[in-house]
């Protein structure tokens, strides 16, 4: 071949294009076999290596297809040399194919300058390059895109990323970096919206949000486009079908550092329900639906992505009830040609009822089958298979916290439980059958230890410096005793019951407690609580000693209404009294015993009873206290919170208004002239009304608080994050009174403080380890003590 043919095929092998010999020359040989193939100039690549990808291959015919592959491998995929040309000899009655490469150099040093932000560490998880590795161009742009992609999801907008290589011994490759300035979201506007405020359109795009006090909102371009889409999308659902959504508006402040974005929407007329059809409704009562079912009305705008939504969620959980697990509620509303008005039709499919099969638990070595079986409820062979409880029982297995994490699949996809520890995250499998009105239920665990040892210690404004050490076993099993020595560490296993024995050391309280839960005793609907204690409490004008034990039984109704009746029995030691100690406190110094009788209702549905974010819950409790003790009294105690999402970030994160009350009453009866003070009702502090120091709020005397018998208190809080998953914050407003009568005029004093607190969640401190609180009384009477700080801390070891 002539010099100049050679260099047109080494500068067009430079720009990664296919390459021949002259124009003919391959097709001399095309068909012939190939008998030999050469690499020219590949010192460190392995010829084998290399030809073991390619598709042409020795004793094979040439084709200029698979040839043209080959290149495309060579520079594309195996990245081992920056050019190659190719040159064709014939050669024992076939051909030779000459590959004239030349390689790429090995990285001998990777540089990266200009970074601030991001370590070396983290730019190096984002590229594919390394040192001992080629300097391949192709690999090198894509690092140099996946390094400025990196940097514009960390909101740095206007960063500039270039690769250079200096070849001298080896190879060095530098990335130089020029960050720019971080860019934060200040402000968002909105022209043309109508219909919804500013807060609920920010709400509908995920990514995007305004600047707070303590948080800020990065800026991502793609994502604020797609936060754009899903704007245009939360029109639609919400019945504006012919809205649109436009970024119209994108301006930076003078330093780079703030991003104005301004937002037209075009609304359109709303789409109107005009009437809604249920087809093949047979199972359900469709009037009585019609009338409590559904949110949706006639005359409303046509929210397919919202109430309508939920009408089909309704739906179909009601056809669960009565076991119709596959079906199927298809929305065949058609929009109009013309106008504005929708007729909705649904039509259910409603398939075959189905009933259980079989209920198989594998896994279970230690743990009895009656442990999982009872938490299934009504869901025995042959029962109509519900599928509301099936989830409710699935809910009830992971919070037994005795398995490990299992791979199963339920009949169409996984129910996912979210916001569980990944150690509880266990699942239940429906499994088909030759009959398709019949499924399976299959359990499948592995079991973990449930026994534990921990070590902790807390402070708080509240009790002082706290210690703890904590022996817990769950799926406890007193009759299962070790059949040798080989068997003590698994002895003790099985039952589903709970064991716990904690010895709580501190400052100005030490607690001994031992604890028996068994959830289903005798293998009944009811539990049994079984607890011991001896507690010792140091206060500034004198010691209380409590000695006792309790004995509970409760009985679930339903899956969200639990109630229980306790048996109290408890010696209370007042000692080592002071001088200016209150006169309640005399009158009731020494020794005493309280027998007494509980009955407690606890109403709950929260979406997560660690950190609950969604739903509500209710105790109310009567304790009568005269059955041959010596201190008489009745209380009545009925507390509660709400708990509602308001947002939730593109991190998950969530940003929560909950609101929280008590009330507390009580009094003495029979014999006893007053309520003991170790009895009485307290108010301020922590958990109660911050900005007040604890037991800060109420009727006095000495300067000692000496309580009351009327309590209420109430708070409003809103929480939301501020750093990743680890820290939030939370603004507050608590109200309270506490007065020495039902009756008397105090109650109407009502303390009332505001603040904001920060909540501090990491690993290594536990599971919610920090809580700092700085409340400003707005109201206060008479000698309430104020305190600015209320905060808990705890460490587990």
């Amino acid at each position: 071949m002539k010099a100049t043919a050679w260099t047109l095929l080494l500068v067009l092998s430079a720009l990664g294009m296919p390459l021949f010999a002259q124009p003919g020359e391959q097709d001399e040989f095309e068909g012939k076999i190939v008998k030999e193939i050469e690499f020219i100039g590949a010192d460190l690549a392995s010829p084998e290596s290399v030809t073991s990808r390619m598709k042409t291959k020795k004793g094979q015919p040439l084709r200029r297809a698979e040839l043209n592959d080959d290149l495309k491998t060579l520079r594309e995929e195996l990245h081992l040399f920056a050019t190659a040309s190719i040159k064709f000899v014939a050669y024992e009655g076939g051909v030779k194919i000459q590959f004239f490469v030349a390689e790429n150099p090995r990285i001998g040093a990777l540089i990266f300058t200009g970074y601030i932000d991001l370590s070396r560490e983290e730019l190096l998880q984002e590229i594919d390059s390394r040192e001992g590795g080629l300097a391949d161009d192709i690999t090198l742009q894509l690092d140099q895109k996946r390094i400025q992609d990196k940097y514009l999801k960390e909101g740095y907008h206007f960063v500039q990323v270039q690769y250079r290589k200096l070849v001298e011994e080896t190879t060095t490759v530098i990335f130089d970096i020029t960050e720019g300035p971080k860019v934060t979201i200040e402000r968002v506007d909105f022209i043309g919206n109508a219909t919804f405020e500013k807060s609920e359109l920010l709400e509908a795009m995920p990514t995007t949000d305004e600047g707070g006090f303590l948080s800020s909102t990065k800026y991502v371009e793609k994502d604020a486009q797609a936060d754009i889409v899903n704007l245009g999308r939360f029109y639609y659902g919400k019945g504006f079908l012919d809205a649109k959504v436009t970024l119209v508006d994108r301006t930076f402040s003078l330093d780079k550092e703030e991003v104005f974005l301004t937002i037209k929407v075009e609304e359109g007329n709303p789409y109107l329900i005009r009437s809604i059809t249920f087809l093949d409704m047979k199972r359900v009562d469709e009037e009585k639906f019609r009338a409590e079912g559904i949110k949706s009305r006639v005359g409303d705008r046509y929210e397919q992505s919202f109430k309508l939504l939920q009408d089909i969620q309704s739906i179909t959980r009601a056809y669960h009830d009565q076991a119709f697990i596959d079906v199927d509620v298809i929305n065949e509303t058609k929009l109009p040609i013309e106008g504005y008005e929708v007729d909705v039709v649904l039509r259910i499919d409603e398939q075959q009822r189905t009933r259980v099969g079989d209920v198989k638990i594998e896994g279970n070595i230690e743990t009895q089958d009656r442990v999982i079986r009872r938490l299934l409820d009504d869901l025995v062979p042959g029962a109509p298979f519900n599928l509301n409880t099936f989830k409710r029982a699935q809910n009830r297995i992971i919070n037994l916290r005795y398995f490990a994490p299992t791979s199963v699949s339920l009949i169409k996809e996984n129910i996912g439980l979210a916001d569980f520890e990944p150690y509880r995250n266990v699942f239940v499998t429906v499994e088909e059958t030759d009959k398709p009105n019949i499924k399976n239920i299959l359990v499948q665990v592995e079991e973990v230890d449930t026994g534990s040892i921990k070590f902790s210690v807390g402070v708080n404004s509240n009790a002082g410096l706290v210690g703890a050490i904590v022996y817990r076993k769950d799926n406890f099993d007193p009759l299962d005793f070790p059949e040798s020595f080989d068997d003590i560490l698994d002895a003790f296993t099985g039952g589903g019951q709970t064991l716990e024995i904690g010895f709580y050391p501190g400052v100005n309280l030490t607690q001994f407690q031992i604890s028996y839960t068994h959830p289903f005793v005798f293998d009944s609907e009811y539990d049994l609580n079984l607890v011991g204690f001896r507690r010792v409490r140091v206060r500034e004008e004198w010691d209380e000693n409590r000695l006792g034990f309790n004995v509970a039984i409760g009985r679930r109704v339903g899956f969200n209404i639990a109630l229980s009746l306790r048996y109290r029995f408890e010696y209370v030691d007042v000692n080592d009294l002071q001088d200016r100690a209150p006169q309640i406190v005399y009158d009731y110094e020494g020794e005493r015993l309280i027998s007494s009788l509980t009955f407690g209702a606890r109403i709950a549905d929260l979406d997560n009873y660690l950190q609950p974010a969604e739903g509500y819950r209710v105790n109310l409790q009567y304790e009568f206290a005269g059955l041959g003790g010596d201190v008489d009294f009745h209380r009545i105690s009925l507390e509660g919170a709400y708990y509602l999402t308001l947002a939730t970030d593109a991190e998950e994160r969530k940003h929560v208004l909950f609101f929280t009350g008590h009330f507390g009453y009580v009094k003495e009866h029979g014999d006893s002239g007053d309520v003991p003070i170790y009895e009485r009702l307290f108010a301020g502090g922590q958990n109660s009304i911050r900005g007040f120091e604890f037991r800060g709020v109420g009727p006095m005397e000495n300067d000692t608080p000496i309580g009351g018998k009327a309590l209420i208190t109430g708070s409003v809080n809103y929480g939301f994050p501020l750093y990743e998953q680890i820290l939030g914050g939370v603004l507050f407003l608590d109200v309270g009174t506490l007065a020495p009568e039902l009756d008397s005029e105090e109650l109407f004093d009502f303390r009332a403080s505001v603040g904001f607190g920060i909540r501090l969640k990491i690993d290594f401190l536990g599971p919610a380890p920090f809580a700092i609180d700085f409340g400003f009384p707005l109201v206060k009477y008479r000698d309430d003590q104020t305190q600015i700080i209320s905060f808990t801390l705890d460490r587990q070891f």
